[in-house]
């Protein structure tokens, strides 16, 4: 009889004769192994809810579970392509939003369990933490909320002045150009004559620009939100 190779993996697997399954997130779907002890994203998800399903097949028999996720900001690009390809509709916003809310659970530096409870029943989930299980608060590197609102209206602006140099502008940059770069491709492109250039200095270390730029980026951010009217 024959038994296609994809069967045959899965009995494999199943019956503890292999240790590790290699597949794609269709795998999932109604696998039901009580002692997995572990799920490895090797890229971002396409939204949280996704990835709290595709995590969920670890731990089912209610002991310790690990899940990891191999994140890259520009991992997002991929997804960002397929949502392009959608008709403008209510769908295509909810695949944009439900990225945006998947790479910001990646980025974010608030306890990851704060994180999903607060999504999915949308209430303050200050205290509910995860008992340093999660690779912030094991940490140390859960953090409350700031009003950075007037650095980020210094970063639009810098991001408006450069786009008049060069309409095309990566994050890294808007990094570099506003933490002041003397690297030769800013110099190169002009960017050091921008009146922002610099500004961000004493805001943040070389490290820091990147993710918060990436927050803006996350919650479209734009000059006319961050800016009072007159």
């Amino acid at each position: 009889m024959y038994v296609c190779a994809k069967q045959q993996s899965v009995e494999i697997w199943k019956s503890a004769g292999a240790h590790v399954m290699c597949a794609t997130v269709a795998f999932g779907m109604g696998i039901d192994k009580p002692d997995v002890r572990f799920v490895i994203h090797h890229s971002v998800p396409k939204d949280l809810e996704s990835y709290v399903r595709e995590s969920g097949r670890a731990g089912r028999d209610g002991h310790d579970a690990h899940y990891y996720i191999f994140f890259h900001f520009e991992d997002r690009t991929k997804h960002l392509r397929n949502i392009s390809s959608l008709p403008d509709n209510d769908r295509k916003l909810i695949c944009l939003n439900g990225l945006n809310d998947i790479v910001k659970y990646c980025i974010s530096p608030v306890c990851r369990r704060q994180q999903i409870v607060g999504y999915f029943d949308g209430e303050d989930t200050s205290g509910n933490i995860c008992n340093r299980s999660c690779d912030i608060c094991s940490g140390g590197k859960n953090v409350h909320p700031a009003d950075r609102g007037e650095d980020a209206i210094k970063v639009v602006s810098c991001l408006e002045s450069m786009q008049q140099v060069n309409p095309k502008v990566t994050t890294k940059f808007l990094a570099l150009t506003f933490h002041g770069s003397k690297a030769n491709t800013v110099i190169s492109k002009g960017f050091h004559h921008v009146r922002e250039y610099g500004m961000g200095k004493d805001k943040f270390s070389e490290k820091q620009p990147p993710k918060f730029h990436q927050f803006l980026i996350m919650d479209n951010i734009s000059a006319r939100q961050l800016r009072p009217a007159n």
